[in-house]
């Protein structure tokens, strides 16, 4: 290393652990809960959102109920015929600032989540700054623009709160690379892998990714200048320190990361696919955002979009262009690899990235890049605001780039066909932000007309972005109450309930009834509104109706199953449903069982072809339909005449299930609960398989005579994944620790924190 150290010296930072005041500190909580307050908390707020009104508000409650209950929630029966809970990412629980959610009401912890979160981007903004050598008030302001632009307000404004919070991380994450790239000590690297751990934790995966990819590309930008080898040397052994972060920030998240990615090997996302990797890219029109805030006119994806105001978009591409700097090199790369991203399957690249990339294949959604140019942006516009530029080609620049801003935004308007006033006032403003550019570089050198300039752009910044998060906020709305909810719950209240206390299961579409409603109501619903579904449900939902399984629209399954009547299934006991053609509830009085026992199995290859069977109508009541692998000593047709016995429900619990079987033959008992990794099964005491039967259902063989089920469910790698992470933790604390040497010298050791403009005594 000391070879390598001296053909590529580390980067050294102009303030490397630049500290804020008391003072400072002070407003920065102040402009967090400010911005928060006037983004999120006014009409219309964040609570009547489509994500948190029909996924994290279920969520949220389902576990706090739970916990407070003495129970970890492990399964959640109430949603898509029953799937895990704790391996879902929306539940998050192993966060550890979502504690808050336990001991706080959910609106009010969600809202002190969101203000820490903003604050913490504005600090991990003012750090970057800081290390950037950028004008503190510059670092300010760059921290405000980023929270108020697009990807941000869009994502926690859609009710994507986690992902929203994984987004605030993207500042310290770039600032930390900085010091690691300065550094290459233990400390950085423990630092990055903690700041990684902490972003999986949080509930969103392809958030962690961008933040990832975006710091990666960052870290080997810089590095690649010349003399090249040596460049390319240093940056490799960057990047294996930041890839050791990486690895310590996986381990840091394992007790999370295992558990969901057995999940995902379940779920519909199990082969990937440039299809389904590219679906929800940026079209044409969306990257009118760059110039546009979107509109109840102009919508698109409100967590995909790039607008930060006409000031930031002008000198951003301008500091970008200043391309003598290592790190306006480094930011153009990875504008310029998150465009592509963001652009998917429209452009050659992305087939080539797919392929390279590694995550990329494993998800989707990838117009969400652009929160990387948005934030390259913002940090550009930081360089060109700290720069001394004079003459006339800075000015060319700034004229040249708003020219073709202008030209863009009236090709745009014309083509969307709009010709109303408030569309042709963003002309004025992208006019008025390139004059005042233009005044700041005439007088950037410190005139006293540079305050003026200085605040007509904050201004005019600050109305910009404030007309853009109001168009925000007018989108990706939801009714937060649904009356009709609680009647369906009420009037299943009034039926007799299910043997052992199951939910009822219900066929309830919207707008009667969101997807996940059961989580709060107590039924249970085929239906649920979550990234992961469970292939085998999934495929089962579709197929068996004869409806094409859809790849890329998997968050909820498709409308059109309810089209088949009130009760479109025979197979999970649906005890109410909803009559299309005179649109009223109808009960179902003699629904198929919920537990049956069948003296005869039919193998099959695979669950594909157990569906098929199924929707050919083969009598999977009379003869189930058992897959490889899993020993059932039972004939292929019944004996004659066919007595299978019976078996009900003793007690229902979310992971746990009793039942009692009775028959004179050994025979299949099959519940019409979703299989899963996971599910064991005792009988009269003894150890048996749980298998998968019918496609998605659950199957144990039993003796004849009567026997005593219990069906239990553990999560595999829940366990393991906390050992992990706590052995992970305790790494990373002996990678933060301070060395002896560095304790007693502290103040002559290079890099050590100190505050701003203050010298230590």
């Amino acid at each position: 290393m000391s070879a390598m150290s001296r053909s590529a010296p580390p980067l050294r930072l102009e303030h490397p652990d630049l500290r804020l005041s008391r003072r400072e500190w002070l407003w920065l909580w102040l402009t967090a809960a400010t911005l928060v307050v006037s983004s999120y908390l006014t009409q219309p707020d964040m609570f009547a959102t489509i994500d948190w009104v029909r996924i994290h508000i279920f969520y949220k409650e389902y576990l706090a109920t739970a916990l407070h209950q003495g129970r970890l929630p492990l399964w959640n029966p109430h949603i898509a015929l029953g799937r895990p809970f704790l391996a879902d990412h929306d539940a998050a629980l192993f966060y550890p600032p979502h504690l808050l959610y336990l001991i706080l009401p959910v609106p009010v912890a969600c809202v002190l989540l969101v203000v820490a979160h903003v604050a913490l981007a504005i600090y991990g903004t003012l750090k970057l700054a800081g290390a950037l050598a950028l004008k503190r008030p510059v670092g300010w302001a760059m921290g405000v623009v980023f929270v108020c632009s697009a990807p941000i307000v869009g994502s926690f404004h859609s009710g994507l709160v986690h992902y929203g919070a994984v987004l605030c991380y993207l500042p310290i994450t770039f600032y930390l690379v900085l010091r690691l790239s300065a550094e290459r000590s233990r400390a950085a690297v423990g630092k990055l892998g903690l700041v990684f751990g902490l972003q999986l934790l949080a509930g969103h995966p392809q958030g962690a990714w961008l933040v990832v990819l975006g710091a990666g590309v960052f870290l080997l930008g810089r590095r690649l200048e010349r003399p090249l080898l040596p460049s390319l040397a240093a940056a490799a052994l960057e990047l294996g320190a930041m890839a050791a972060a990486l690895v310590a920030g996986f381990l840091l998240a394992s007790v999370s990361m295992l558990p969901l990615a057995e999940l995902a090997q379940q779920s519909t996302r199990r082969e990937a696919s440039i299809a389904f990797s590219s679906s929800f890219a940026m079209p044409w029109f969306a990257w009118a955002t760059f110039l546009v805030p979107t509109d109840a006119r102009f919508t698109f994806l409100a967590n995909a979009q790039l607008y930060a105001g006409a000031v930031p978009l002008l000198a951003g591409l301008a500091g970008l262009l200043l391309i003598r700097k290592r790190e306006t090199r480094a930011l153009a790369l990875v504008v310029i690899l998150a465009a592509l991203i963001a652009a998917g399957d429209s452009t050659p690249a992305f087939a080539v990235l797919y392929h390279v990339l590694p995550g990329l294949a494993s998800l989707r959604i990838p117009a969400r890049a652009s929160v990387l140019v948005a934030f390259g942006l913002m940090v550009g516009a930081g360089i060109f605001f700290s720069s001394h530029l004079r003459g006339w080609r800075p000015a060319s620049l700034i004229a040249l780039l708003a020219t073709l801003s202008l030209a863009a935004m009236v090709l745009f308007f014309l083509k969307l066909g709009v010709v109303g006033s408030p569309a042709w006032g963003r002309v004025l403003v992208v006019a008025l932000a390139a004059l005042l550019l233009l005044a700041w570089l005439r007088w950037g050198a410190g005139s006293l007309r540079l305050p003026v300039v200085a605040g007509l752009l904050a201004l005019l910044t600050a109305a910009d972005l404030a007309v853009a998060v109001w168009g925000l906020k007018q989108q990706n709305r939801e009714d937060p109450e649904w009356l009709s909810e609680a009647v369906v719950a009420r009037w299943l209240q009034g039926q007799a309930p299910e043997a052992g206390g199951a939910p009822p299961r219900v066929s309830v579409p919207k707008p009667y009834a969101r997807e996940n409603a059961g989580m709060r109501y107590g039924w249970s619903s085929f239906t649920g509104y979550t990234s992961l579904q469970l292939g085998r449900v999934w495929t089962y939902l579709h197929a068996v109706l004869h409806l094409p399984v859809p790849l890329v629209q998997n968050a909820y399954p498709d409308r059109a199953i309810f089209k088949h009547g009130p009760f479109p299934y025979d197979s999970m006991s649906l005890r109410m449903g909803f009559d299309p053609k005179a649109l009223v509830p109808v009960m179902r009085l003699h629904p198929d069982p919920r537990v049956y026992l069948a003296s005869a199995a039919r193998p099959v290859d695979n669950y594909p072809q157990a569906v098929a069977l199924m929707a050919s109508g083969h009598d999977f009541h009379r003869v189930p339909l058992v897959e490889p692998g899993w020993a059932v000593s039972l004939p292929s047709e019944p004996p004659v005449p066919d007595q299978p016995g019976f078996a009900r429900i003793v007690h229902f619990a979310p992971e746990q299930i009793a039942i009692e079987a009775e028959t004179e033959h050994p025979a299949l008992l099959v519940i019409a609960e979703a299989w899963y990794p996971g599910w064991r099964a005792q009988v009269n005491g003894a150890q048996a398989p749980c298998m998968p039967v019918n496609a998605w259902m659950r199957g144990v063989q039993v003796s004849a005579g009567h026997s005593q089920v219990l069906l239990t469910f553990h999560s595999r790698f829940l366990a393991l994944g906390a050992c992990i992470s706590l052995l992970a933790l305790g790494g990373l604390v002996w990678l933060l620790r301070r060395p002896r040497v560095q304790r007693k010298a502290g103040r002559h050791f290079p890099n050590r924190e100190e505050p701003h403009g203050q010298a230590r005594p």
